[in-house]
Protein backbone atom coordinates (compact mmCIF):
# COMPACT_ATOMS: atom_id res chain seq x y z
CA UNK A 1 0.00 0.00 0.00
CA UNK A 2 1.35 3.48 -1.15
CA UNK A 3 2.28 5.46 1.41
CA UNK A 4 0.75 9.65 0.98
CA UNK A 5 2.75 12.52 2.14
CA UNK A 6 0.19 14.29 4.22
CA UNK A 7 1.02 18.79 4.77
CA UNK A 8 0.10 21.10 7.34
CA UNK A 9 -3.87 21.29 6.52
CA UNK A 10 -4.32 24.23 4.81
CA UNK A 11 -8.33 26.11 5.50
CA UNK A 12 -9.59 22.82 7.17
CA UNK A 13 -8.88 20.86 4.25
CA UNK A 14 -6.94 17.38 3.59
CA UNK A 15 -5.10 17.33 0.41
CA UNK A 16 -3.97 13.72 -0.80
CA UNK A 17 -0.71 13.00 -3.22
CA UNK A 18 -1.47 9.78 -4.90
CA UNK A 19 -3.84 8.86 -7.20
CA UNK A 20 -4.18 5.04 -5.65
CA UNK A 21 -7.06 5.12 -3.67
CA UNK A 22 -8.42 2.32 -1.31
CA UNK A 23 -11.74 0.70 -3.76
CA UNK A 24 -14.01 0.81 -0.64
CA UNK A 25 -13.67 4.87 -0.68
CA UNK A 26 -14.96 4.54 -4.43
CA UNK A 27 -18.54 3.90 -5.47
CA UNK A 28 -19.17 0.65 -7.60
CA UNK A 29 -20.36 1.15 -11.23
CA UNK A 30 -22.69 -1.20 -11.01
CA UNK A 31 -24.68 0.23 -7.57
CA UNK A 32 -24.49 4.02 -9.37
CA UNK A 33 -26.32 2.35 -12.52
CA UNK A 34 -28.93 0.64 -10.14
CA UNK A 35 -29.63 3.53 -8.04
CA UNK A 36 -29.19 6.73 -8.27
CA UNK A 37 -30.68 7.81 -5.18
CA UNK A 38 -27.31 5.63 -3.44
CA UNK A 39 -24.72 8.24 -4.93
CA UNK A 40 -24.14 10.70 -1.68
CA UNK A 41 -23.35 14.09 -2.53
CA UNK A 42 -19.80 15.17 -2.46
CA UNK A 43 -18.71 15.94 0.87
CA UNK A 44 -15.67 17.54 1.81
CA UNK A 45 -13.94 15.80 4.37
CA UNK A 46 -12.57 18.16 7.51
CA UNK A 47 -9.59 17.83 9.05
CA UNK A 48 -11.24 17.04 12.74
CA UNK A 49 -9.49 14.77 14.81
CA UNK A 50 -11.58 11.70 16.07
CA UNK A 51 -13.89 11.71 12.48
CA UNK A 52 -14.43 8.64 11.23
CA UNK A 53 -15.23 8.41 7.36
CA UNK A 54 -18.67 5.81 6.15
CA UNK A 55 -18.34 3.31 3.27
CA UNK A 56 -20.95 3.39 0.86
CA UNK A 57 -21.35 -0.44 2.15
CA UNK A 58 -22.08 0.64 4.87
CA UNK A 59 -24.60 3.18 4.20
CA UNK A 60 -26.30 1.00 1.85
CA UNK A 61 -26.51 -2.06 4.77
CA UNK A 62 -27.74 1.08 7.08
CA UNK A 63 -30.65 2.41 4.65
CA UNK A 64 -31.63 -1.46 3.42
CA UNK A 65 -31.99 -1.93 7.53
CA UNK A 66 -34.19 1.03 7.60
CA UNK A 67 -36.31 0.26 5.02
CA UNK A 68 -36.60 -3.54 5.83
CA UNK A 69 -40.18 -4.17 6.72
CA UNK A 70 -41.55 -7.44 8.71
CA UNK A 71 -43.78 -9.59 6.58
CA UNK A 72 -46.45 -9.02 9.19
CA UNK A 73 -46.18 -5.83 8.30
CA UNK A 74 -46.36 -6.43 4.65
CA UNK A 75 -49.37 -8.58 5.50
CA UNK A 76 -51.09 -6.06 6.77
CA UNK A 77 -50.44 -3.25 4.32
CA UNK A 78 -52.00 -5.53 1.33
CA UNK A 79 -54.80 -6.07 3.14
CA UNK A 80 -55.41 -2.20 4.23
CA UNK A 81 -54.72 -1.77 0.57
CA UNK A 82 -57.40 -3.77 -0.19
CA UNK A 83 -59.68 -2.62 2.18
CA UNK A 84 -58.82 1.18 1.23
CA UNK A 85 -60.44 -0.08 -2.54
CA UNK A 86 -63.34 -1.42 -1.25
CA UNK A 87 -64.21 1.07 0.90
CA UNK A 88 -63.19 3.59 -2.17
CA UNK A 89 -65.99 1.71 -4.28
CA UNK A 90 -68.42 2.71 -1.64
CA UNK A 91 -67.26 5.89 -1.14
CA UNK A 92 -68.09 6.67 -4.85
CA UNK A 93 -71.54 4.45 -5.04
CA UNK A 94 -72.51 7.00 -2.09
CA UNK A 95 -71.42 10.03 -3.56
CA UNK A 96 -73.06 9.21 -6.80
CA UNK A 97 -76.05 8.43 -5.43
CA UNK A 98 -76.13 11.75 -3.67
CA UNK A 99 -75.33 13.59 -6.52
CA UNK A 100 -78.01 12.02 -7.84
CA UNK A 101 -80.55 12.83 -5.19
CA UNK A 102 -79.52 16.81 -5.29
CA UNK A 103 -80.23 16.39 -8.88
CA UNK A 104 -83.72 14.94 -8.40
CA UNK A 105 -84.70 17.68 -5.17
CA UNK A 106 -83.41 20.39 -7.49
CA UNK A 107 -85.25 19.45 -10.58
CA UNK A 108 -88.17 18.64 -8.20
CA UNK A 109 -88.03 21.92 -6.64
CA UNK A 110 -87.84 23.82 -10.24
CA UNK A 111 -90.90 21.85 -11.60
CA UNK A 112 -93.10 22.99 -8.37
CA UNK A 113 -91.80 26.18 -8.83
CA UNK A 114 -92.52 26.26 -12.10
CA UNK A 115 -96.25 24.71 -11.29
CA UNK A 116 -96.61 27.33 -9.05
CA UNK A 117 -95.76 29.77 -11.73
CA UNK A 118 -98.50 28.64 -14.30
CA UNK A 119 -101.28 28.54 -11.37
CA UNK A 120 -100.73 32.58 -10.02
CA UNK A 121 -100.75 33.44 -14.12
CA UNK A 122 -104.13 31.42 -14.73
CA UNK A 123 -105.14 32.60 -11.75
CA UNK A 124 -104.41 36.60 -12.47
CA UNK A 125 -106.11 36.02 -15.72
CA UNK A 126 -109.36 34.07 -14.93
CA UNK A 127 -110.16 35.28 -11.33
CA UNK A 128 -108.22 38.37 -10.04
CA UNK A 129 -108.19 40.52 -12.90
CA UNK A 130 -112.12 40.24 -14.48
CA UNK A 131 -113.13 40.60 -10.55
CA UNK A 132 -110.84 43.62 -10.50
CA UNK A 133 -112.45 45.36 -13.14
CA UNK A 134 -115.56 44.60 -12.17
CA UNK A 135 -115.34 46.06 -8.82
CA UNK A 136 -113.82 49.16 -10.87
CA UNK A 137 -117.06 49.12 -13.03
CA UNK A 138 -119.26 49.40 -9.80
CA UNK A 139 -116.98 51.97 -7.91
CA UNK A 140 -116.93 53.73 -11.14
CA UNK A 141 -120.91 54.33 -11.72
CA UNK A 142 -121.07 55.83 -7.76
CA UNK A 143 -120.21 59.28 -8.83
CA UNK A 144 -119.15 62.21 -6.35
CA UNK A 145 -121.78 64.12 -6.69
CA UNK A 146 -124.12 61.29 -5.77
CA UNK A 147 -122.10 60.54 -2.34
CA UNK A 148 -121.29 63.96 -1.63
CA UNK A 149 -125.45 64.61 -2.07
CA UNK A 150 -126.36 61.43 0.48
CA UNK A 151 -123.32 62.99 2.86
CA UNK A 152 -125.41 66.53 2.65
CA UNK A 153 -129.20 64.37 3.09
CA UNK A 154 -127.85 62.69 6.40
CA UNK A 155 -125.85 65.56 7.96
CA UNK A 156 -129.63 67.34 7.24
CA UNK A 157 -131.29 64.65 8.93
CA UNK A 158 -129.39 65.08 12.27
CA UNK A 159 -129.51 68.89 12.56
CA UNK A 160 -133.38 69.00 11.86
CA UNK A 161 -133.65 66.05 14.51
CA UNK A 162 -131.04 67.85 16.86
CA UNK A 163 -133.06 71.59 16.30
CA UNK A 164 -136.49 69.41 17.24
CA UNK A 165 -135.35 67.46 20.62
CA UNK A 166 -131.92 69.53 21.93
CA UNK A 167 -129.73 66.18 21.37
CA UNK A 168 -129.71 62.80 19.32
CA UNK A 169 -128.42 60.30 22.14
CA UNK A 170 -127.87 56.16 20.55
CA UNK A 171 -129.97 54.42 23.34
CA UNK A 172 -132.92 56.32 23.02
CA UNK A 173 -134.27 57.70 19.85
CA UNK A 174 -137.48 56.96 17.59
CA UNK A 175 -136.84 55.35 13.92
CA UNK A 176 -139.52 56.76 12.84
CA UNK A 177 -138.35 60.60 13.43
CA UNK A 178 -134.53 60.14 13.42
CA UNK A 179 -132.21 56.55 12.72
CA UNK A 180 -129.06 57.49 13.48
CA UNK A 181 -127.52 54.14 12.34
CA UNK A 182 -128.85 54.87 8.52
CA UNK A 183 -125.66 55.40 7.81
CA UNK A 184 -124.41 52.37 8.29
CA UNK A 185 -123.39 50.69 5.15
CA UNK A 186 -125.50 47.93 3.89
CA UNK A 187 -123.98 44.76 2.43
CA UNK A 188 -126.57 44.67 -0.33
CA UNK A 189 -125.13 47.87 -0.86
CA UNK A 190 -121.28 46.30 -1.41
CA UNK A 191 -122.12 43.34 -3.23
CA UNK A 192 -120.77 42.08 -6.60
CA UNK A 193 -122.94 39.98 -8.64
CA UNK A 194 -119.79 37.98 -11.11
CA UNK A 195 -119.94 35.18 -13.47
CA UNK A 196 -118.47 31.64 -12.52
CA UNK A 197 -114.79 32.11 -12.55
CA UNK A 198 -112.44 29.20 -14.21
CA UNK A 199 -110.34 29.15 -10.61
CA UNK A 200 -107.65 26.82 -11.65
CA UNK A 201 -107.34 25.97 -7.80
CA UNK A 202 -110.68 24.85 -7.91
CA UNK A 203 -110.51 23.01 -10.94
CA UNK A 204 -110.65 19.40 -10.00
CA UNK A 205 -113.45 20.43 -6.95
CA UNK A 206 -115.27 21.97 -9.68
CA UNK A 207 -115.52 18.79 -11.69
CA UNK A 208 -115.75 16.25 -9.12
CA UNK A 209 -119.28 18.34 -7.94
CA UNK A 210 -120.26 18.08 -11.37
CA UNK A 211 -120.07 14.33 -11.99
CA UNK A 212 -121.76 14.22 -8.25
CA UNK A 213 -124.29 16.35 -9.16
CA UNK A 214 -125.17 14.78 -12.18
CA UNK A 215 -125.22 11.12 -10.68
CA UNK A 216 -127.52 11.91 -7.58
CA UNK A 217 -129.98 13.80 -10.07
CA UNK A 218 -129.96 10.49 -12.48
CA UNK A 219 -130.43 8.55 -9.09
CA UNK A 220 -132.90 10.70 -6.78
CA UNK A 221 -134.68 12.91 -9.55
CA UNK A 222 -133.66 16.67 -7.63
CA UNK A 223 -130.97 19.06 -7.94
CA UNK A 224 -128.45 19.01 -5.18
CA UNK A 225 -126.96 22.04 -3.91
CA UNK A 226 -123.17 22.24 -3.51
CA UNK A 227 -123.35 22.59 0.50
CA UNK A 228 -125.44 19.32 0.22
CA UNK A 229 -123.54 17.36 -1.65
CA UNK A 230 -120.58 18.63 1.12
CA UNK A 231 -122.83 17.07 3.98
CA UNK A 232 -122.99 14.02 2.01
CA UNK A 233 -119.76 13.36 1.63
CA UNK A 234 -118.59 13.82 5.18
CA UNK A 235 -117.84 11.27 6.99
CA UNK A 236 -120.65 9.84 8.86
CA UNK A 237 -119.49 9.59 12.46
CA UNK A 238 -121.53 7.28 15.23
CA UNK A 239 -123.88 8.32 16.92
CA UNK A 240 -122.91 9.39 20.88
CA UNK A 241 -125.05 11.00 23.41
CA UNK A 242 -124.33 14.76 23.81
CA UNK A 243 -122.97 15.15 20.61
CA UNK A 244 -123.21 17.86 18.28
CA UNK A 245 -122.38 16.25 14.79
CA UNK A 246 -126.58 14.99 15.05
CA UNK A 247 -127.67 18.74 15.10
CA UNK A 248 -126.51 22.26 13.63
CA UNK A 249 -125.66 25.34 15.87
CA UNK A 250 -129.69 26.98 16.20
CA UNK A 251 -130.73 23.23 17.53
CA UNK A 252 -127.44 22.84 19.94
CA UNK A 253 -128.10 26.57 21.62
CA UNK A 254 -131.63 25.50 22.64
CA UNK A 255 -130.73 21.83 24.21
CA UNK A 256 -130.46 22.36 28.20
CA UNK A 257 -127.58 21.45 30.12
CA UNK A 258 -127.12 18.43 30.84
CA UNK A 259 -129.31 17.01 27.89
CA UNK A 260 -130.25 13.32 29.46
CA UNK A 261 -133.43 13.02 26.81
CA UNK A 262 -131.36 12.66 24.20
CA UNK A 263 -132.57 10.11 21.42
CA UNK A 264 -129.35 7.78 21.81
CA UNK A 265 -129.70 7.41 25.57
CA UNK A 266 -133.31 7.01 25.01
CA UNK A 267 -132.59 4.03 22.81
CA UNK A 268 -129.81 2.66 25.10
CA UNK A 269 -131.98 3.08 28.27
CA UNK A 270 -134.89 0.65 26.41
CA UNK A 271 -132.08 -2.05 26.25
CA UNK A 272 -131.27 -2.51 30.11
CA UNK A 273 -133.45 -4.66 31.58
CA UNK A 274 -134.30 -4.25 35.30
CA UNK A 275 -134.74 -7.96 36.30
CA UNK A 276 -130.99 -8.73 34.71
CA UNK A 277 -129.91 -10.18 38.46
CA UNK A 278 -133.09 -11.96 39.21
CA UNK A 279 -132.51 -15.70 39.41
CA UNK A 280 -134.80 -18.79 38.75
CA UNK A 281 -134.10 -20.59 41.39
CA UNK A 282 -135.94 -20.72 44.55
CA UNK A 283 -133.77 -21.00 47.21
CA UNK A 284 -136.52 -21.77 50.02
CA UNK A 285 -137.85 -24.91 48.06
CA UNK A 286 -134.15 -26.23 47.45
CA UNK A 287 -133.93 -25.89 51.80
CA UNK A 288 -136.67 -27.94 51.90
CA UNK A 289 -135.69 -31.15 50.13
CA UNK A 290 -133.48 -34.21 50.74
CA UNK A 291 -130.56 -32.65 50.25
CA UNK A 292 -129.84 -28.87 51.36
CA UNK A 293 -127.31 -26.04 49.91
CA UNK A 294 -125.71 -26.56 53.18
CA UNK A 295 -124.50 -30.36 52.63
CA UNK A 296 -122.68 -29.00 49.43
CA UNK A 297 -121.20 -26.05 51.46
CA UNK A 298 -119.74 -28.32 54.00
CA UNK A 299 -118.33 -30.68 51.43
CA UNK A 300 -117.24 -28.40 48.90
CA UNK A 301 -115.59 -26.38 52.18
CA UNK A 302 -116.80 -22.86 51.14
CA UNK A 303 -116.01 -20.22 53.08
CA UNK A 304 -118.99 -17.85 53.52
CA UNK A 305 -119.27 -14.91 55.45
CA UNK A 306 -119.30 -14.13 59.03
CA UNK A 307 -122.70 -14.89 60.60
CA UNK A 308 -124.01 -13.62 63.55
CA UNK A 309 -127.01 -14.25 65.31
CA UNK A 310 -130.27 -11.63 64.99
CA UNK A 311 -130.38 -9.75 68.26
CA UNK A 312 -132.62 -6.91 68.15
CA UNK A 313 -131.65 -3.51 69.33
CA UNK A 314 -133.28 -1.52 72.12
CA UNK A 315 -131.33 1.66 70.91
CA UNK A 316 -133.16 2.52 67.59
CA UNK A 317 -131.42 3.52 64.94
CA UNK A 318 -131.65 7.07 65.16
CA UNK A 319 -132.26 8.92 68.19
CA UNK A 320 -132.33 11.96 69.51
CA UNK A 321 -129.70 12.85 72.10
Amino acid sequence: MTSACRWPPKKGFITIQTSNLPKDLLPSPEHAKNDDSAILPKKIISSRPGTRSLSTASLRKTEDWLAYKPYVQLIMDAENEKISAMTQCVLDAENHYNQCLDDYVRQAESSDLRRKEMQHKKWTERVAEPLQKTIESYIDTQTSEDIEKRRRWLLQQYLEYCNKKGSAFMRDYDSSEYDPFINRLCKQYLRVSTPVFKDPLLQQYQKRYEEEKVALHCETGRLYSAKEINELNLQKLPRAPLGRHTMNTVEWLKTPYGYIESDVRLKSRQKVRGSINQGTLDFKTWAGTKYPPGIFSTERNICHKRMFADKTSSVPAYSKH
